[in-house]
């Protein structure tokens, strides 16, 4: 299991939050009290008239993954792998063939994702089974670029429709990580990876551990 911002243990020893967007690690104390401050997510992304997904959030510079994971949306959508829904003033990346999933043809572990309101803030939590994490594992250890990274996360939960922030959170995580903090956490059954909002941009409290 890796946690952010606590001491080192057997696993927390590979730091997941370096390179990721030039992001800073924030005392808890000061991620409490900005998520007990509001609740409301910021609006990151729309779907242009032809379809494709563009970035409308705030500037955060060019090294602002949220803004860079765009590309890779758009990609695996014009490869059939996933479409986008617009509910609720919030863009869901929907996977367009469930049946390809990795865990129904025998993973251990899941692919899934779902939401849970915490006093800390939206918990957001993602599992990948050991397949999707043996993917991107060789991904990030082959190179990957940050859209290459996204599109798996964006396809790995059939079924369910993802916020299109929350996958992008979840990439820039796992590519500040890089392979050795899925190998660190995959036991053979897959990562579960969380983090909490509203302020998706600013991931101050996350943890990855084995399922």
């Amino acid at each position: 299991m890796v946690r952010n911002n606590h001491s080192k243990t057997r696993r927390n020893v590979i730091r997941s939050v370096a390179g990721i967007g030039g992001l800073s690690v924030v005392p808890l104390a000061a991620s409490r009290a900005r998520a007990a401050e509001s609740q409301e997510e910021t609006r990151y992304y729309e779907i242009a008239d032809d379809g494709d997904l563009v970035y409308v959030g705030p500037n955060q510079g060019r090294n602002n993954y949220l803004a860079s994971a765009v590309d890779g949306f758009n990609e695996a959508k014009d490869s059939g792998e996933i479409r986008f829904e617009e509910r609720d003033d919030r863009v869901n990346i929907i996977p367009v063939d469930s049946s390809d999933s990795v865990s129904i043809l025998g993973c251990k572990g899941k692919d899934d994702y779902e939401t849970k309101l915490h006093w800390q803030g939206l918990r957001h939590i993602f599992w990948f089974d050991d397949c999707t994490s043996t993917e991107l594992r060789n991904k990030l250890a082959g190179g990957a670029i940050l859209s290459e990274v996204v599109a798996v996360v964006a396809n790995a939960a059939p079924g369910v429709g993802q916020g299109a922030a929350a996958v992008a959170a979840v990439a820039g995580i796992l590519m500040g990580g890089g392979a050795g903090l899925i190998t660190a956490n995959n036991e053979g059954s897959g990562i579960k990876l969380w983090f909490h909002g509203p302020n998706i941009a600013d991931i101050d409290v996350y943890e990855i551990r084995p399922q």
